[in-house]
């Protein structure tokens, strides 16, 4: 089984609306609704020491941008958190969704022009490229059980005694992220974390059932190349959430490629211009 195209709804940013791709399930009740407040003068201050901090990581930052700025996401109403209850409620959404809510706080706040630097592969020129945020592509599903997906290995490994025959795949949590941070994001290291962060059932030879069963990161050091490759493949093609990736046409040589917007750059939220350190 493969996740379902059919039952993947895609929107332009302006048209989704202030709506997780996914949501957050509490209580039996799938709660999608985000609300956010100013970025003004203070917040900027607030936020900025982050960045001057020595060593703070990427995800540090978008979770306190997130737990700053957004007043509601999904069920929990932010202003009545405390900080650490906030970054608990991040921690355990769908990176879609952090990178979503991520998304919808800079077209509030700057607007959906993004203008940033690009350099042709192919002849090195370096030129300035415009996109409008509102038009990037929003990829969501109605049901949380319409974003899952079966993987049969194409050779069993052991696990705990017993050999894995297939795997229940979800969309991976913003804690996933955070564990690929905390150990080093080589690659070895990010195709571990995502599989295993999307990991929610195991079915073992000899069992008619998938097991929920956590996975330390070890655990998947037998599994072979081939499935390495594939789960990593299935995992970016089934992904949900903005679709960040841009097609560009060079200004001086015409070459047409493919990149991604740089959403991690401090230029994001227009704070590039901030004296380094």
């Amino acid at each position: 089984m493969e996740i379902s195209k059919s039952k993947t709804k895609k929107k332009t940013l302006l048209e989704f609306g202030a709506f997780l791709p996914l949501g957050i399930e509490q209580n039996g009740t799938l709660s999608r609704e985000v609300a956010v407040r100013p970025w003004r003068l203070k917040e900027e201050k607030e936020l900025s020491t982050i960045f001057d901090e020595k060593g703070a990581k990427m995800d540090r930052y978008v979770m306190a941008v997130l737990s700053t700025m957004f007043t509601r996401i999904g069920p929990h109403d932010f202003a009545a958190l405390v900080p650490a209850q906030k970054q608990v409620a991040i921690s355990q959404m769908f990176m879609a969704d952090v990178f979503f809510a991520y998304l919808f706080l800079r077209v509030q706040a700057m607007g959906n022009e993004l203008t940033f630097d690009l350099t042709c592969p192919k002849c090195r020129e370096q030129f300035p490229f415009t996109v409008d945020l509102n038009t990037v592509e929003i990829r969501s599903v109605e049901k949380l059980a319409d974003a899952s997906w079966d993987y049969k290995v194409r050779t069993p490994f052991p696990v705990r005694s017993k050999k894995v025959l297939e795997l229940r795949l979800s969309p991976p949590r913003w804690s996933a992220l955070q564990e690929i941070t905390e150990l080093g994001m080589n690659p070895g290291v990010m195709k571990s974390g995502m599989i295993s962060g999307s990991i929610t059932g195991i079915k073992f030879e000899g069992g008619k059932d998938f097991e929920t069963l956590p996975l330390a990161k070890h655990e998947l050091d037998e599994m072979t190349k081939y499935d390495l490759e594939k789960l990593t493949t299935s995992i970016d093609e089934a992904s949900l959430g903005p679709d960040m990736s841009i097609e560009v046409k060079c200004s001086k040589c015409r070459n047409e490629y493919k990149t991604s917007i740089e959403w991690t750059a401090e230029s994001f939220f227009g704070i590039s211009s901030r004296s380094e350190k």
